[in-house]
């Protein structure tokens, strides 16, 4: 009797003993957890990569939301907010932040509600709420004064009051808060709020027309070394200092400044190709550097077994074998996962040299010959009387490579999961006819006619989507349509949906041609007039048409033309 005793407070110590240290490695597991999801959310957010910290931000609100740490839960909400600001969906935004109302008034006056306020007066001068706007910047600037706050959100703060004014119109006070910024970022040497700061000002003369002032901080804005991390804003500054010269009467200077906007955007755009490159590296890197470290965690985990052991033999073997089983089932899935990733890795390094390809043939040329016809007229070639037919030439120049960017960005965008249509009920006569407005000068260069027998068609599409589908398949058929023949664009309805025809009566494909591009692979063809091509619009078109849920087939004869069919929902599906 007594040895039974002993071994039944034996095995239920042993359990005890189990449940305890299973409990303390449970919270040690929860702060290591909880500070590698803070440390990924800053990662994210350094690389732009805005739906992943998404994921993370809202597994710090769950933690301390049960943690009932209402400061830190108020902090991350604002960064959600923040984030949805990114995502351009400020409906959503604003709701969240009407929804921490009442938890700023639990915590009073501490530096993440001041955070909270500077986010919130961000988001509503988006929405144009400006009042409301500054309101809150006002009540973020008073706690900042209460808590003496020194740093970045003070600079901040003045820099979103002034631009607020200025929506107002109240310019006065916007030059005077913004000035108070640029004085702020000086004393705390941030040169980025400097650099913003001194561009708001800019933006502020702008509107007031001081073309001396626009002209004196522009130049000074444009010497600063933050120039070449912010084109975005050069080329603006560039442009508005062009303007001011413009309305002087300074027309040589006003021509230099619009020459040195065209190539500072041209810049820009190319840059943002390139961060979308590197952002899709560094999702790369993060996936397998989390996947390494799901990999060591589990070996972790497998060495623990061992420790656990004589402690779990007590409760039963067969519990030991379940557990050993699913523990190498799981390892064999995190060797399969990290396979998988290393192949999704290669095929994105694979597309983004292509990519980088692209840029450098296709956008090269009619840079090129932007930059040849300013040079004519610098070196006064062309008469100011042909002038006009000059600036005609650099604007359908600009607006071809403009064109080629903008395949560019959105191939790119459309390869992320986040890439989605917004739909609405889209009149597609109307839009056939802007259309073909736009491509007007290639087809009188041409001199081909385009005959729209679009019906009473309404189609449940995104807008700008459809206008690049029509668009890149309408100007493939007048690059291999020789001068004076026609292209026809007709629809017809066949129940629930509605086909789109684009037929020409160019040099159509041979059958293996044909194949390949309804399949999907991209093929480089030269135009009847040897215009060059790198296949992007097509595939940029199959990829828009497809998120959408319609398709798009080729049929063609060689010699005989191309007829491209585009199949869309011509309503809202019922739900």
């Amino acid at each position: 009797m007594k040895i039974r005793i002993k071994a039944t407070r034996t095995f239920l110590f042993c359990v005890l003993a189990t449940l305890i240290s299973c409990d303390y490695t449970n919270e040690l597991d929860d702060l290591e957890r909880i500070e590698n999801t803070k440390n990924r959310y800053d990662r994210f957010i350094d690389v732009r990569e805005y739906d992943s910290a998404f994921v993370e931000v809202n597994k710090l609100i769950t933690y301390y939301t049960k943690q009932d740490v209402d400061s830190l839960k108020l902090l991350y909400m604002a960064n959600k907010a923040e984030l949805h600001r990114k995502f351009n969906d400020l409906d959503t935004a604003v709701i969240l932040l009407d929804n921490m109302v009442d938890l700023t008034k639990r915590i009073g006056d501490t530096d993440e509600a001041s955070y909270y306020f500077n986010r919130k007066a961000a988001i509503l001068f988006e929405v144009s709420l400006y009042d409301e706007a500054l309101k809150a910047v006002k009540e973020s600037q008073r706690i900042d004064s209460i808590l003496e706050i020194k740093g970045w959100r003070v600079s901040s703060n003045f820099n979103l009051e002034g631009a607020i004014y200025r929506e107002q119109k109240n310019y006065l006070k916007a030059k005077k808060a913004l000035r108070k910024a640029i004085e702020y970022s000086i004393q705390q040497k941030d040169a980025q709020e400097y650099f913003q700061s001194l561009f708001n000002l800019i933006n502020t003369f702008h509107r007031s027309n001081n073309n001396d002032s626009i002209i004196i901080y522009g130049k000074q804005l444009l010497s600063n070394e933050l120039t070449s991390s912010n084109k975005e804003f050069t080329h603006v500054t560039y442009e508005q200092i062009g303007q001011a010269y413009h309305r002087m009467g300074e027309l040589e200077k006003a021509y230099a400044y619009a020459d040195s906007a065209h190539d500072a955007a041209y810049g820009h755009w190319v840059d943002e190709v390139k961060k979308q490159i590197n952002i899709y590296r560094s999702r790369d890197a993060l996936e397998k550097e989390q996947l390494q470290n799901d990999i060591l965690a589990e070996e972790n985990k497998r060495q623990s077994l061992w420790t656990y052991f004589l402690i779990i033999l007590a409760i039963g073997t067969g519990f030991i074998s379940v557990l050993i089983y699913r523990k190498q089932s799981a390892y064999k899935k995190l060797s399969e996962s990290k396979e998988k990733i290393n192949a999704k890795l290669k095929e994105s390094l694979d597309f983004n040299n292509k990519l980088i390809g692209i840029v450098a043939h296709d956008i090269r040329n009619p840079m090129a010959n932007i930059v040849s016809i300013i040079e004519l007229y610098k070196t006064g070639d062309i008469d100011k009387e042909l002038l006009d037919d000059v600036l005609a030439e650099l604007e359908e120049g600009s607006k071809k490579a403009n064109r080629l960017l903008e395949n560019l960005l959105r191939w790119v965008k459309s390869q992320d999961s986040e890439f989605t249509p917004k739909y609405s009920i889209v009149d597609l006569s109307a839009l056939t006819n802007s259309v073909i407005s736009e491509v007007q000068p290639q087809l009188r260069k041409k001199n081909i006619n385009v005959q729209s027998f679009i019906c009473n068609c309404n189609i449940w599409a995104d807008k700008d989507f459809l206008s690049i589908i029509i668009r890149n398949l309408l100007t493939n058929s007048i690059k291999f349509s020789m001068p004076g023949k026609k292209i026809v664009i007709d629809s017809e309805k066949n129940g629930g949906i509605c086909k789109i025809k684009i037929i020409d009566e160019g040099t159509g494909m041979s059958a293996e041609q044909l194949s390949k591009i309804n399949s999907g692979k991209t093929i480089s063809k030269t135009g009847t007039h040897s215009e060059k091509g790198s296949g992007l619009g097509v595939k940029l078109t199959k990829d828009l048409i497809e998120t959408m849920g319609g398709t798009l087939t080729f049929e063609s004869e060689k010699g005989k033309g191309t007829t491209a069919i585009i199949s869309l929902l011509n309503q809202k599906p019922t739900e």
